[in-house]
């Protein structure tokens, strides 16, 4: 059968990769898609991506401006992913196709590897460009009522989580306590915004 030719010899040098990274990109498509389904409950798209994205956008957005790779980008998990499918398929072409040595195999399987990883890079900057023109100012949130997603430890222990609505979508960002612990389902109130992006909250006195 034609797959026994990845692992025939030689072959396997490039076939093993090639399966790996092609499974990768397989299981990374269905992990989120079920992601985006179990994000959406209450009636509500539930955006998780708020704190993280600010800050991974704000050195992403450094980055782009003078088109250079950065460490996180160039050894994601994605763009390694990507290089093993690359280098994988396009050495078997070289190799088992059109009957090249190994030598020249690995040559064109490296020049794969990476065009493919580069162009998953581009791809995922330019996500997470249009993800930035749509976040919203954690600034904005301050005033606001929440109710608490994942317990806030108490000052100085730790970050939790909290969802408010912001711009008319809920949304779940990091939350450190002004001073208590406040337990998951608590109502909370924004005071502040903290580093990391993080926001303020206060458990409310009913």
């Amino acid at each position: 059968m034609w797959y026994d030719q990845l692992f025939d010899g030689g072959a396997a040098v490039f076939g093993v990769p090639a399966v790996v990274g092609t499974a990768f990109f397989i299981l990374r498509i269905f992990l989120s898609a079920l992601g985006s389904v179990l994000q959406i409950g209450d009636g509500h798209d539930v955006d998780h991506s708020v704190g993280h994205d600010l800050s991974h956008g704000a050195h992403a957005g450094h980055g782009d401006t003078h088109a250079s790779l950065s460490v996180h980008e160039l050894f994601s998990l994605q763009s390694i992913g990507a290089f093993l499918a690359g280098f994988g398929w396009t050495g078997l072409i070289g190799l088992v196709t059109l009957h090249w040595v190994m030598v020249a195999s690995a040559a064109m399987g490296l020049l794969g590897g990476i065009a493919l990883s580069a162009s998953v890079i581009a791809v995922y900057r330019g996500f997470r460009r249009l993800e930035s023109a749509g976040t919203v100012s954690l600034s904005s949130a301050v005033g606001l009522e929440g109710d608490v997603y994942l317990t806030v430890p108490e000052r100085g222990k730790g970050v939790g989580q909290i969802r408010v609505v912001l711009a008319g979508q809920l949304k779940v960002v990091d939350a450190i306590s002004r001073d208590r612990a406040v337990p998951t389902g608590e109502k909370v109130l924004v005071v502040g915004t903290g580093e990391g992006n993080t926001v303020i909250v206060q458990a409310e006195v009913r």
